[in-house]
């Protein structure tokens, strides 16, 4: 793995690349990394993506919860990829625990240039990542791995009413009729919009903040040299919480290509 690719793999885990080997440990015990698997299933299963005649791509799949999950609910055919190996071993692993394996691909590859390879697939997952890709708003280039008429799940979110500045790293986000304009401005059609209740992800935020805390605690006892690299990654993650909380609204977009 190149030395760039570690920096952007870290970078989009909000860590740093001397984290890396940490990292599988660290987040051990969350498998959707901040993805909306139930609403992508349910969404892609309504507009017919829910047969093996189907193919999804997964971009930033991470450890395949919703490539693994699509399979398995909607019996499509995934093919994911995520730049960090250990996640794409356990992606693979998930699949063969769940039965399709024989429907499920992955691959650790760079993202930003299978972006730009891919084609003619029914659908295109994008999930809990930055709205930009590759300097371009995402939907600009992810439309280009769908064939017309396919099918474009963008999952992250927008900025809530009243936010006044920006805190670092969430500069390329923006309020809701911005956001869906920039979804919409290369023609493609929103079928299907869904926001999750603050309760229900103010939860999973806590879940994850202790479970990483935990994981944190026993890595540090076995590896003292690492303690504050370890306590650093955990703090920052719980003012990324706090930040997300008060300015950030999940949603999941299902667009159609035009």
């Amino acid at each position: 793995m190149s030395e760039e690719l570690n920096k952007q793999i870290a970078h989009s885990l909000e860590a740093t690349p001397e984290l890396l080997p940490y990292l599988p440990e660290l987040l051990a015990d969350v498998w959707a990394l901040g993805s909306s698997v139930e609403i992508i299933v349910d969404l892609l299963r309504h507009v017919g993506i829910n047969n093996s005649e189907q193919r999804v791509f997964d971009v930033g799949c991470g450890k395949g919860a919703v490539a693994v999950s699509l399979a398995k609910e909607n019996g499509c055919r995934v093919y994911g990829i995520d730049g960090f190996d250990p996640f794409i071993a356990e992606a693979r692993n998930r699949a063969t625990g769940a039965g399709v394996a024989e429907l499920c691909t992955f691959e650790c590859a760079d993202m930003c240039q299978a972006v730009e390879d891919i084609r003619d697939y029914d659908a295109v997952i994008y999930a809990a990542h930055n709205p930009v890709l590759m300097g371009r708003p995402c939907v600009e280039v992810l439309r280009q791995c769908v064939q017309r008429g396919g099918y474009i799940v963008v999952d992250d979110g927008f900025l809530a009413d009243g936010v006044k500045s920006k805190p670092p790293g969430y500069e390329d986000f923006l309020p809701y009729d911005q956001t869906v304009a920039a979804l919409t401005a290369c023609g493609d059609r929103v079928v299907h919009e869904a926001t999750q209740s603050p309760d229900t992800w103010h939860a999973d935020d806590d879940r994850f903040i202790i479970s990483i805390r935990r994981r944190a605690e026993a890595l540090a006892a076995r590896h003292p040299q690492a303690a504050g690299l370890l306590d650093e990654y955990v703090r920052g993650q719980e003012r990324e919480c706090e930040q997300m909380k008060a300015i950030h609204i999940p949603a999941t977009w299902l667009l159609q290509r035009s």
